[in-house]
Formats: structure tokens, C-alpha cells, sequence
């Protein structure tokens, strides 16, 4: 791929992107910020196996002070060259409204696809099942059992380079569809798209810095109109550990 066609690609999702969410903005009835901050790290820890592990921090400034802290363990083997099974676990503490704690535990299973191939980027399509268990730790004694379906597609286009080597500028475009289930759910409906488009900055083979700019919507479970939006910000840094 010529980088006229790449340039192009890019002027597409941009236009798209902006479109889409000019469009959102206007029908949410409400509508929020929310700031994101991540550190990654992996590891091979054998041949096809690798650990993933991850420090997040998120807070929405006008929830009055909602704030989550995440810590992530995922263990993925690669089957195929296209093909890789994920196991892990979210273990995140929830502030919501400045009085209400809670504990989560979200366990997942993915599997990831690579399709299709281009000569300098490829696309990853992951399914992935997620469940969560949320504990009140504010005195109502409530344990609520959840779970979302979710499906992502993303690549990344290398914008200065001709692949994803060290120091390469690339932008990554991703969408994301949320299938909710279980307790406090009226029906299992898409309850929430994410739409992303992220630059980053390959620094070297052991460090990659990413800034995300995601919008998400939420739907209502009862008509299936779209009920919120969310202007998400999100700062990465992903290590690795040989």
C-alpha cells in the first residue's frame, strides 16, 4: 500500500469519525467526560504464551468525582498465526457520587482473530466474554452478577513508515459493540458502542506510548434509543519485558 493510499484511508476515518460523533452529540440527553490513564506491561513467558498485566486509573470529573482503579492479569496463548485465546481478570474499587464504594471482579475470555492482511497493517477482530460481579461496600449488602458480550475491530496504520518498527508514528481506529446481560438488565439489547481513534508513538521495541480519543454511546434498555455519550480520553504506556 502507497502511503497516497494510506493518506487517504486516514482522510476517510477522520471525516467519518467527526460525522459521527457531531451526529451523537446532538440526540444524547446526557452526556459525559471521562479521563483514562494506563500502564501496561508483557511478557513471553514461553514459547506462544505470553502474561499481560496492566494498572488503570479512570475519572469522570462531573459524576461527582467517579473514580475506578483497575488492576489487569491476562494470560493469552497464540493457536495460529491469526489466531489467539485470552484468559484474564479485571479487579477494579469503584468511588461513584463520593459516598458509594464498590469492588468488582470482572473475568473475561477472548479469542482473537487476524483478518484480513494488508502489505502494511492488518485488522483484529476480538470476541470477548466478560463477566462482572460487583460488590456494595457501603452497608445495602448488594451483590449484583453481570455480563457483556463485546466485539472489537482495530488496526493500526504506520504513518511515517512503511511497518510498525521502532519510531513509527501510527493512528489506530477501532470499533467497539457491548451486548449487556444479567442482573438489572431489563433485556439483553446493544447496550453501548465505542468508537476510537488513537495516535502512537512506537518509542522502541520495549516502549509504545498511545493517546485515545473514544466516544461512547449508551442506549436505552427499554426503548433502544440512545440515551448518553461519553468524550473518553485515554493515555497508554505498554512495556515489554523480554
Amino acid at each position: 500500500m502507497t502511503q497516497n493510499n494510506r493518506n487517504d484511508i486516514l482522510r476517510k476515518l477522520l471525516i467519518s469519525s467527526l460525522l459521527l460523533i457531531f451526529t451523537h452529540n446532538l440526540y444524547a440527553t446526557d452526556k459525559y467526560e471521562q479521563y483514562r490513564a494506563y500502564y501496561f506491561v508483557s511478557k513471553s513467558i514461553k514459547p506462544n504464551w505470553t502474561y499481560i498485566g496492566a494498572l488503570g486509573i479512570h475519572y469522570i470529573p462531573k459524576k461527582d468525582d467517579w473514580n475506578r482503579t483497575e488492576i489487569r492479569n491476562e494470560i493469552s496463548y497464540r493457536f495460529r498465526r491469526d489466531i489467539k485465546f485470552s484468559v484474564g481478570a479485571r479487579i477494579n474499587y469503584v468511588g461513584r457520587y463520593g459516598e458509594k464504594y464498590q469492588f468488582e471482579l470482572r473475568p473475561y475470555q477472548a479469542v482473537s482473530l487476524t483478518w484480513p492482511r494488508f502489505n502494511s497493517f492488518k485488522f483484529t477482530n476480538r470476541f470477548l466474554m466478560e463477566e462482572r460481579i460487583t460488590w456494595d461496600l457501603t452497608g445495602d449488602n448488594e451483590t449484583i452478577v453481570q455480563g457483556r458480550f463485546r466485539y472489537r475491530l482495530d488496526t493500526k496504520i504506520p504513518i511515517n513508515k512503511p511497518a510498525l518498527i521502532p519510531k513509527t508514528i501510527y493512528i489506530r481506529p477501532m470499533i467497539e459493540t457491548f451486548l449487556s446481560f444479567g442482573e438489572n438488565i431489563d433485556n439483553a439489547y446493544i447496550s453501548q458502542n465505542k468508537y476510537t481513534i488513537a495516535p502512537g508513538y512506537i518509542i522502541s521495541k520495549k516502549l509504545t506510548l498511545e493517546f485515545r480519543y473514544e466516544f461512547l454511546t449508551g442506549n436505552s434498555l427499554n426503548d433502544h434509543t440512545l440515551q448518553s455519550t461519553t468524550n473518553l480520553f485515554r493515555i497508554q504506556l505498554t512495556q515489554k519485558l523480554f
